[in-house]
């Protein structure tokens, strides 16, 4: 990952990392970690993520689409959405790995399907909301390897552009999330490939390269 592109400092503690290090650990030892041909499109919000999947869906790839937007959706609908910052933003995460977890086991691991967002970004945007999580994130974020992890640069977007009800964050926290989310995954053994701001179709042509 280009450390210039993000936060200068790191953003999870060491303890973080160790444990996050530790789980992948005993998973492998034990023979329980799942290795993928899955491919991920991570980054933070407002990274031209969601429109870089369903562009690799109409070219006729297979896809599995933003649980965490799905869900602000239908919160947006009910009209129970919860603020980042509430306690209950940690039973939200805890919705979101839940419809993760059960998209992932029913996804045969040897197919290449390409992910907006893992398992491992609930830490990150956990960690962001300075509220905590149990071992239960940790366990399910270890599960699953996957090939590629690649990790888009965040966009430049105009006031306009920038609003948007299911994604809320303003600039700095989108940064700190950047920075969150491939300390994560490369915390989880994954080697983070950074992808720039340039047009989507060089950014298809680029992972399509790697």
């Amino acid at each position: 990952m280009t450390a210039n592109k993000v936060l200068d400092h790191a953003a999870l503690s060491r303890l973080d990392q160790q444990a996050l290090r530790k789980a992948v650990f005993d998973l492998e030892k034990c023979g329980e970690r799942i290795h993928t041909e899955w491919i991920l499109i991570t980054g933070a919000p407002g990274s031209g993520k969601t429109t870089l999947i369903n562009r690799l869906a109409n070219l006729g790839c297979k896809t599995n689409q933003d649980p965490a937007r799905e869900l602000l959706e239908e919160d947006i609908i009910t009209g129970s959405r919860v603020d980042i910052t509430s306690t209950d933003y940690r039973r939200f995460q805890e919705r979101v790995m839940k419809k993760m977890m059960d998209a992932m086991e029913a996804i045969n691991p040897s197919l290449p399907v390409f992910f907006d967002y893992g398992l491992a970004e609930s830490i990150a945007f956990l960690k962001a909301s300075h509220l905590p999580w149990d071992n239960v994130f940790i366990e399910s974020a270890s599960k699953f390897k996957f090939r590629k992890v690649f990790l888009l640069e965040m966009l430049h977007l105009d006031p306009e552009s920038q609003k948007d009800l299911i994604r809320v964050e303003d600039n700095l926290r989108r940064q700190h999330l950047q920075q969150l989310i491939g300390e994560v995954y490369e915390a989880l053994g994954h080697q983070v490939i950074f992808v720039p701001q340039m047009p989507l179709q060089d950014r298809i042509t680029i992972i399509g390269r790697k």
